[in-house]
């Protein structure tokens, strides 16, 4: 089996910064659903898992892989976990409440991501709580 390719993706003010690799080959796409405020030409349709599509913005991206690249990447896996003989990534029950319409629901993930109501579909909803499962 081959060694997992490791990146970090560095993101500040909600935007993606940088995306580094540890000395791999990696081609990137950026795909930001966030679109509130953009001209339709700026958008993709992204097609999703239910066969319908979303409008988001979608760029290629650069992925740095120089030496400092790599160092930085490899000591981020090393804080995060990632190392050869885990187990895979901690899971997260993260507990969400649409703001719409009041639905409470909870979900697995890596981390405290944000989710989609699963009753209006109002999207883009962050968890008010999360614990390791």
């Amino acid at each position: 089996m081959s060694e997992p390719v490791k990146i970090c993706i560095i993101i500040e003010d909600g935007l993606v910064q940088f995306i580094l690799s540890a000395g791999v080959p990696v081609e990137a796409v950026v795909i930001d659903y966030d679109t509130e405020g953009a001209d339709d030409s700026e958008l993709k349709d992204v097609p999703q898992a239910d066969g319908s599509t979303q409008p988001a913005f979608v760029r290629g991206a650069l992925v740095e892989d120089d030496e400092e690249a790599r160092a930085f990447t490899m000591r981020a896996h090393d804080l995060a976990g990632s190392d050869d003989d885990d187990d895979g990534p901690s899971l997260f029950v993260n507990h969400y409440t649409c703001p719409d319409c009041g639905t409470d629901w909870q979900d697995e993930w890596e981390c405290a991501v944000d989710d989609d109501c699963p009753h209006c579909g109002k999207r883009h909803i962050s968890p008010h709580e999360s614990e390791e499962a």
